[in-house]
């Protein structure tokens, strides 16, 4: 996924939801609600901006150049986490069914998070297309939520389903891992630094 927190696709979608084996209507509905609804609002918000430009604005105003990239990164997170939980309901059934307690444990405490991570993430977009002044900071608790729920997730494979760290760590894919931390890095300093973005998110 591109930018944001809504940007990335979380790493444990499966195929459970995208499954190729028949292309029916409702994965093209599911690839038209992914791709072309975000693109569509972004579109629209940057119209909206670029008609009703303050006259007093100094220097780059409204959803164009990266913030464009940014606003359908982040629009696109919370539709990728939602299909995230339902590509992952099979595995969570399964451990919910487990004679062992933690099985149960896990998946509800698993699927508590991505709920948190969900709503954050509706709130950042809400507050991104109404450009409230606050986004930056807003953007920045999403990010920081996010980390820490993919932090969670690990030690919890450890601590309840009794996953070996040695193992956990030789499985570990670094690159991967270390993809939303950049990401975090760099647009959480786009957005601090922006003049676009100050320029944008007055009310």
């Amino acid at each position: 996924m591109a930018v944001s927190a809504g940007i990335r696709a979380e790493g444990r979608i499966s195929t459970g939801v995208l499954g190729m084996g028949s292309f029916s209507i409702w994965h093209w509905l599911i690839l038209l609600i992914f791709f072309v609804l975000p693109a569509v609002l972004v579109l629209i918000a940057r119209r909206r901006t670029n008609q009703n430009r303050p006259a007093d604005v100094v220097g780059p105003y409204g959803f164009g150049g990266w913030l464009t990239i940014l606003a359908y990164g982040q629009t696109v997170g919370p539709i990728a986490t939602l299909l995230t939980l339902l590509a992952n309901a099979p595995t969570y059934g399964g451990l919910i069914d487990q004679a062992s307690p933690n099985g149960a444990l896990t998946a509800y405490l698993e699927i508590t998070f991505m709920l948190v991570v969900f709503v954050v993430q509706i709130i950042t977009t809400v507050v991104m297309y109404r450009r409230k002044v606050y986004f930056p900071q807003m953007f920045i608790v999403q990010w920081v939520v996010m980390l820490l729920d993919e932090a969670a997730i690990r030690v919890m494979n450890v601590v309840l389903l009794g996953a070996p760290w040695p193992t956990m760590i030789e499985s570990t894919n670094y690159a991967q891992d270390a993809a939303p931390v950049i990401g975090a890095i760099i647009w959480i300093s786009y957005a601090l630094q922006s003049v676009r973005v100050r320029n944008t998110f007055v009310r």
